[in-house]
């Protein structure tokens, strides 16, 4: 079977803009931009962040490669009247997909988003990427004196990655969402004496189109990473700039 072509998908116009921003205001500060500049070919792009998912906070969208539409929400849910609250991610284009598998729910085994670990290796094996809603974290039943039902894989997890697909001007791509979450209890969680609170740590893509990523990777001479403040270590000059990054680093655009 002919594998699909794989082909690099152009980095987002945003994307390009602080790219050529960074690398003027890097001549400015005495930073070398060639260098800074090479850093748009980059294969991997990567975003950290620190979002809380939870009752106050009840949803946080994923944009991989900082175009206008997003690709994927991550939803918190709860209703104290039916004693049920839920940690989900929901594709938001038709062809976005997320990474499967079955955990032991009760007496059966149920479709859940699965709490990948650091190394795995996201889109060799397609049929683990499923279409539509997928929960993360979900509990039932709760009282104050009984507690709570809880199920679901993400039960107290840190580092662990959604894997996703998603589509690049109509081409298959593939990434990864870092998160940890946890059943909580306390004031936080009132009326309910439990909740979840989930919370997004990061996230990445593969700009070569059908090439798998590997969950976690971070660092490289092919990755770029994406973050706010940037700016203002450039504005301090070079010598506020770590020697041994391994990556450059933009400011997104918001």
């Amino acid at each position: 079977m002919k594998r699909p072509a794989r082909i690099s998908a152009p980095l987002s116009d945003s994307l390009h803009r602080q790219l050529n921003g960074y690398a003027l205001s890097a001549c400015a500060a005495g930073v070398g931009a060639l260098a800074l500049a090479q850093s748009a070919g980059a294969r991997i792009v990567y975003t950290p962040t620190n979002v809380t998912i939870s009752r106050s906070h009840p949803v946080s969208y994923l944009n991989l490669n900082h175009e206008r539409t997003r690709d994927f929400g991550i939803y918190y849910h709860d209703s104290s009247q039916n004693q049920f609250a839920s940690l989900a991610v929901l594709p938001l284009a038709q062809k976005n997909k997320i990474w499967t598998g079955r955990y032991q729910t009760g007496s059966a085994r149920s479709v859940w988003a699965s709490p990948l670990r650091a190394g795995a290796r996201i889109g060799d094996n397609s049929q683990h990427l499923k279409p539509g809603l997928q929960g993360m974290e979900s509990l039932r039943f709760c009282t104050a004196t009984n507690g709570c039902y809880i199920f679901g894989p993400w039960r107290d997890t840190t580092n662990h990655y959604l894997g996703l697909q998603f589509q690049i001007q109509g081409r298959i791509h593939y990434g990864w969402a870092r998160l940890n979450v946890k059943v909580s209890k306390g004031s936080s969680c009132a009326p309910s004496p439990v909740c979840i609170i989930g919370t997004l740590t990061g996230y990445a893509y593969e700009t070569i189109s059908n090439k798998p990523i590997i969950a976690g990777r971070t660092k490289g001479s092919d990755v770029v990473t994406v973050q706010p403040a940037t700016l203002g270590h450039l504005a301090a000059g070079a010598s506020a700039i770590p020697a041994s990054r391994s990556s450059q680093s933009v400011a997104p655009r918001h």
